[in-house]
């Protein structure tokens, strides 16, 4: 019943009790566990509640079809035809009523069903005791009703046996011809990471390159691979050497000769990798020493080329650059299989103390000297940008002041041309105007009168004009 609970063919007691339908399915299980085991009662019961859950089959209640069952079962031993069967069914389903029309067809149908699958599995079993019963006739032993096996003329004493030595050496053969198999099998695939390249030769010849991931090769040593470490970046330490969290100085890798005959303790850090891993393996004995040896050679040249302010100050650059050239340019002409990535100083410094601290000291005067001048270029990059916004503006105002007076004065020469145009046309009366304006514009202040009477006419004049005229203020003339 726990079994049955777990799979979910049966669901937990309710209240510590269980109903109606619980109890007929426990019947099924005990009718069930002689013929059948528990997978098979499992799988039939899922098959028959499959059937039944489907909405269009829902038709008959579980627990009736389980009560009915259960009453099919009890009368097994009667079973032994399809008449039998038919007759067992309507007496057992003599009180069913159809809930729909169908239900009763449906119901024999499924119990049919049942009982075939559970008298199968009784036959089964039957036939199963009846075949082991005959073995053991077979073999002259019979079992005892407590299990036990025994033989004419002794008691639970197994009869002595000849070895078989034949059957023994065909076992042993199969086993050592199995391992062979499978060594060989074993030994036909490799693996490469991502990391890697794999050289394949057969008998010695190179004859593939393979990339990352499973490949086949042939076994008994026909092919051969050698895995080679292609994206991977390498080091060379010159000068020193590091293990983890140490430091180990080599005096005689760092120690060199400038061009002005002076002595330096350089350290170089190199890097490379392997570019083609044929050449690597089969161009030469060791690549690494040769691209090592060749990286000093080339080191001490270019070094021993330059001054000593060169490559303790300001020509750390340019060395690294020319060392990889070089290196780079006979390493095509080797063909190794290796190339090179960096090259970097590490460290330079001068053999003695006191030595060290001059240098310090200079490149302590450089770096305040860089410090003032980028000071300076900073007032200077903040001064420019006024000083041009200031030029900008006085530009403008000549510009606009220009053309004020060229507007100034094309009005005027405007002016005059058409005053000219009218004393042209009438001179006498153009003077007289002119005249007047400009006593109007040189005495703003005065008031004029004009006669026109002239010397001889025969009005008089009288003076103070402004009584007469009522006017006040201001002179005549």
């Amino acid at each position: 019943v726990q079994n049955w609970v777990k799979r979910g063919f049966l669901q937990p007691p309710r209240g510590k009790r269980y109903d109606m339908e619980q109890v007929c399915r426990i019947l099924n299980i005990n009718l069930l566990k002689g013929a059948l085991t528990l997978e098979q009662s499992c799988q039939l019961i899922s098959y028959i509640n499959g059937d039944l859950t489907d909405e269009s089959d829902d038709l008959i209640d579980d627990t009736l079809l389980y009560f009915y069952f259960v009453r099919l079962a009890a009368r097994a031993q009667d079973l032994g035809n399809k008449d039998v069967w038919d007759v067992a069914l309507k007496e057992v389903t003599a009180s069913y009523r159809e809930p729909i029309p169908g239900a009763g067809e449906k119901l024999e149908k499924v119990l049919k069903v049942m009982l075939t699958a559970w008298l199968a599995g009784r036959l089964k079993a039957q036939a199963e005791q009846c075949y082991h019963s005959y073995q053991l006739k077979k073999e002259n032993k019979t079992m005892d009703e407590n299990g036990t096996y025994s033989w004419p003329g002794g008691q639970n004493v197994s009869p002595k046996k000849k070895p078989d030595f034949k059957r023994a050496g065909r076992t042993v053969l199969a086993v050592v011809a199995a391992l062979i198999v499978l060594a060989v099998a074993l030994t036909c695939f490799y693996t490469v990471d991502d990391k890697q390249q794999a050289v394949v030769t057969t008998f010695g010849k190179v004859t593939d390159v393979t990339e990352a991931g499973v490949h086949f090769k042939l076994p008994l040593g026909i092919q051969k691979v050698e895995k080679v470490d292609v994206n991977v970046y390498q080091k060379i330490e010159l000068g020193y050497s590091s293990n983890g969290n140490s430091y180990e100085v080599n005096d005689s890798e760092s120690t060199m000769i400038t061009g002005d005959y002076n002595i330096v303790n350089v350290d170089f850090f190199v890097e490379y990798k392997i570019s083609d891993p044929v050449q690597y393996l089969y161009s030469s004995n060791e690549p690494e020493l040769i691209l090592r040896n060749l990286i000093q050679s080339q080191i001490r040249n270019v070094v021993g080329s330059s001054s000593v302010d060169a490559v303790l100050t300001d020509g750390k650059e340019s060395i690294q650059m020319q060392v990889k050239e070089l290196v780079t340019e006979i390493l095509k002409e080797y063909d190794i299989g290796l190339t090179l990535v960096d090259v970097k100083i590490q460290d330079a410094e001068p053999p003695t103390q006191e030595v060290i601290e001059a240098f310090k000291a200079v490149e302590t005067a450089k770096q305040q000297a860089e410090t003032v001048i980028n000071d300076a270029k900073a007032y200077q990059n903040a001064q420019l940008p006024q000083a041009q916004a200031q030029a900008d503006q006085l530009i403008q105002n000549a510009e606009y002041l220009k053309q004020k007076r060229i507007n100034e004065a094309i009005e005027k020469v405007a002016m005059f041309e058409a005053m000219y145009s009218e004393y042209a046309q009438n001179p006498a009366i153009t003077r007289t105007r002119m005249y007047y304006e400009a006593i109007s514009q040189m005495l703003p202040g005065v008031k004029l009168y004009i006669n026109t009477g002239g010397q001889g006419g025969d009005v008089q004049m009288l003076l103070p004009l402004e009584s007469l005229a009522g006017t006040e203020g201001g002179n005549a003339k």
